[in-house]
């Protein structure tokens, strides 16, 4: 029976060490999780500055159809 003690010591030193082992890896921190951030965009006084330019640059008329008009009136005051 003597050698029966060691081996029951050593079996509940084996379980015991195994169950810290799985515990302790078990509390092992989770690496962070890395969220993509997506790249930034225009900034709204970018984006003002962009309409405003095209505003200014806004036609609200044909420049062809312009110069047509003015080359027949001068044709019909050119007639007698």
């Amino acid at each position: 029976m003597v050698a029966r003690k060691p081996r029951a010591r050593s079996v509940f030193g084996a379980s015991f060490t195994l169950t810290l082992a799985l515990v302790a890896s078990g509390c092992k921190t989770a690496a962070p999780v890395v969220i993509p951030t997506k790249p930034a965009g225009p900034s709204f006084e970018q984006k003002m500055g962009w309409i405003l330019r095209l505003e200014d640059q806004r036609v609200l008329h044909d420049p062809a159809r312009r110069f047509l008009t003015t080359i027949v009136e001068r044709l019909i005051r050119l007639q007698p």
